[in-house]
């Protein structure tokens, strides 16, 4: 199976009323945010950047590096489709249990900002629209 990185969690400094989950792109890991939380200045936030799997990825002839789904590259394109819709949709399942996680918190659904780049930024979207809530 793949191992799934732990998940990073910067706390709000003040009262946690928010929360940011971002989520790095194709190849990057959780490090490449660590500074967001300090860049953004957001004290009443807490950020939490879960890490995409280790997995082979055909769009770069199975080599392993950190995706949250496989793609492959379309003949003649610059750009990669995606290869697996159920690995798209475990990764945004994992998303959506963060949500609920921090609404058991007390953080309103409509006060968690879901982001990310690249495919983090396709996750964050497909989360979005299978979340039963809506979400900031």
């Amino acid at each position: 199976g793949v191992r799934v990185p732990p998940t990073i969690m910067v706390n709000a400094t003040d009262d946690h009323t928010a929360t940011v989950i971002w989520l790095h792109s194709l190849g990057e890991d959780t490090s490449s945010y660590l500074s967001l939380p300090q860049s953004l200045a957001l004290p009443w936030c807490r950020f939490v950047i879960p890490g995409a799997p280790e997995r082979p990825l055909a769009l770069h002839g199975g080599i392993e590096q950190p995706a949250w789904f496989d793609m492959s590259r379309i003949e003649g394109e610059d750009q990669g489709v995606l290869q697996d819709d159920l690995q798209l949709q475990y990764s945004a399942r994992r998303i959506l249990e963060l949500i609920e996680s921090e609404a058991e918190q007390g953080i309103s659904p409509q006060r968690i900002v879901i982001a990310g780049f690249g495919q983090g930024g396709v996750v964050a979207l497909e989360a979005a629209l299978e979340c039963e809530q809506r979400v900031a």
